[in-house]
């Protein structure tokens, strides 16, 4: 069966499922596939031949998820079994950088044939969507083997892939100092992993590896080195270093070297600082709705071993002395115009309790089943951003060897990247507090009260007027609602009552979108965004679309250590005209939009079931040791 629940075709993977009429001893009646009943799931994957016969092709729990792609490593695995000269072939998902993977293939070639790395990738670029072509090559005489004959991946997992060997002769070094600089920035970006330590001329970003959150890493770096302010499109436009050293070259013509963030010199009994323009929308936001969950990051460890309490607590009170956010109050003061204008005031310091839930005498049944409650309960307790620290900490205790770590932050101290920061930085300074050293972290080299301040000196009055204009000319005559066909009328007042319905893509049309964003010079998300759009003016009838989106916003590279809220809110306005208009029509439906007072139509199909409860998971690079929950 494929992921789609249909039966899969001749030479298309799928899960082996084994139908019986015989039930197992106790069941009634079958089980849809979910335990021993007329259908069962062998969870091993598999392929018909065109003679009939099923070939094993692995197991449907080495599923790996790489930059939000479900890959099946098998699915390479086949590909690459059929190119020639191959006659055995292994892919894993390797770590290449903190909080990325990255697939590695190790091929074994037939006697007497050479395989070349280069035509390997260049085929499987013709048969594989981009995203499933491994990034690194591993050519061996033989695989190496259990004692049983299988394949030993454990073993394969500690061979180190040469980088950047499989590029073949058409290397060629940098030849200018700018080229020179900036093969050094891709190294570094990149990371050693995937351009075995070195970047040529015609090297391509996103054939070495790199993606979108890469790329804006590495404009932040050439801003730094170059003094040049590139727009991510660049990095798309001009991909192959060659061509983006000639962008910064055209850029530097014209370019003045932006202000660095500097750190505030700090007057004693002075604590008191703007706030950024992000924090100020989350302000906003909390006074309508004052301790509102909604924007609660909660942050939660499966931690797998001994856990000293003491030890973690003191590891947080030192990530709570580097970093002045979690010792920051927001409080309303008065500007020169006497007008209501929040303040940060960080503190000198800030208590923060560790309580501990002991669970580990209840059943594991009672256990496991009382973990989400707690899970749910502790994300949804609002903060009050007037008091410090806005994290909050729980420890629940499992088994003498098993602990979740609970941790809930306000989105006005932090984002998704600072959240890897959080789990990274806490790792270290566990470790350095059960030694009794101090920790190896380098000094921040500002906080982030210096990063509003400058953020505010920067978009002066009139900078700030001339960026307002813009949205103002941009958003002029925008709908301001979208009238969706909802079998439920709009309430009078807006709640953050939602669902999330996740649902997956067959392969085959994921591998399509990202082709066709790559042929169109544009992200696989502005594909889909665009498809987004067109679907909400087909539903709606509407031929003018808004849609909100986050950004990501580090601009300087000295902002990258910090936890702080950089994220930004883009209006995406899309207006449809012409052939795209007529085809985004409102389709025939089987009932008319509710309105207040009409009868509630039902639709089945637009039924959904609530989605289970989910814990975020993080790995933790050291000990405690951490398995995802």
């Amino acid at each position: 069966m494929t992921a789609g629940g249909r039966l899969a075709g001749i030479g298309e993977l799928g899960e082996i499922q084994v139908r019986s009429p015989h039930l197992a001893r106790g069941y009634l009646g079958g089980l849809d596939g979910e335990g021993f009943g007329d259908l069962y799931r062998t969870g091993d994957l598999g392929r018909y031949r065109p003679d009939g016969e099923v070939v094993f092709a692995g197991r449907a729990d080495q599923q790996v998820k790489i930059r939000g792609f479900r890959i099946e490593p098998a699915e390479v695995e086949v590909a690459l079994g059929r190119l020639p000269g191959v006659r055995e072939a292994v892919v894993l998902a390797r770590e290449s950088g903190p909080g990325d993977r990255e697939l590695v293939a190790y091929v074994a070639g037939n006697a007497g044939e050479e395989i070349d790395p280069t035509r390997l990738r260049e085929a499987l670029r013709s048969r594989l969507p981009g995203y499933m072509v491994p990034s690194a090559f591993v050519l061996l005489d033989e695989l190496p083997v259990t004692p049983n004959g299988k394949v030993d991946r454990r073993a394969l997992s500690r061979i180190e892939p040469e980088r950047g060997s499989d590029r073949g002769d058409g290397f060629v070094a940098p030849r200018t100092p700018t080229e020179e600089a900036l093969a050094a920035l891709w190294v570094e970006v990149l990371g050693p992993q995937r351009t075995g330590g070195r970047a040529g001329v015609r090297d391509h970003f996103f054939g070495l590896g790199g993606h979108s959150l890469l790329a804006t890493r590495l404009l932040a770096a050439i801003q730094d080195a170059f003094g040049v302010e590139l727009p991510l499109r660049i990095v798309f436009e001009r991909p192959t270093l060659e061509e983006m050293a000639a962008a910064i070259a055209e850029a530097g013509e014209t370019a003045h070297q932006d202000e660095p963030v500097v750190r505030i010199p700090r007057a004693p009994g002075v604590n008191r600082f703007p706030v950024s323009f992000s924090q100020l929308r989350e302000w906003i936001l909390d006074r309508l709705e004052p301790g509102n969950p909604a924007y609660n990051i909660p942050n939660n460890l499966r931690l797998g071993g001994p856990l000293e309490v003491p030890v973690l607590a003191a590891a947080l009170r030192r990530l709570i002395q580097r970093h002045e956010v979690f010792r920051t109050a927001f409080v309303a003061g008065l500007d020169e115009e006497e007008n209501e204008e929040p303040l940060q005031a960080v503190l000198p310091e800030v208590s923060l309790e560790v309580p501990v839930i002991d669970l580990s005498a209840l059943p594991e049944a009672l256990r496991e089943a009382e973990l989400p409650r707690q899970v749910r309960h502790h994300a949804g307790t609002g903060f009050d951003l007037t008091a410090p620290p806005l994290l909050r900490v729980r420890v629940i205790r499992l088994a003498a060897a098993d602990h979740a770590l609970l941790m809930t932050v306000h989105h006005i101290i932090s984002d998704g990247w600072s959240m890897g920061i959080l789990n990274q930085e806490l790792a270290a300074l566990y470790e350095a507090v059960e030694a009794g050293t101090e920790s190896a972290l380098p000094p921040l080299p500002v906080q982030y009260a210096d990063y509003a301040v400058w953020q505010r000196r920067r978009l002066d009055a009139e900078a700030l007027e001339r960026q307002v204009g813009y949205w103002r000319r941009q958003l002029t005559g925008a709908p301001p609602l979208l009238e969706l066909p909802t079998d439920r009328p709009r309430p009078p007042v807006r709640s953050s009552r939602g669902r999330r319905i996740p649902f997956l893509l067959p392969q085959p049309l994921a591998g399509r979108l990202g082709e066709l964003a790559l042929r169109h010079g544009s992200s696989l998300f502005m594909v889909l965004l665009a498809g987004y759009q067109t679907l909400l003016a087909r539903w709606s009838g509407q031929d003018d679309v808004v849609a909100g989106t986050y950004s990501g916003n580090r601009p300087r590279r000295e902002l990258e250590p910090l936890i702080g809220f950089f994220i930004n809110t883009l209006v995406h306005r899309t207006g449809l005209s012409g052939e795209s208009r007529r085809s985004a029509r409102r389709p025939p439906w089987p009932w008319k939009p509710a309105t207040s007072g009409s009868p509630t139509p039902t639709w089945s199909s637009r039924r959904a079931a609530s989605p289970r409860a989910s814990t975020r998971a993080r790995s933790w690079p050291s000990r405690p040791s951490a398995r995802r929950s």
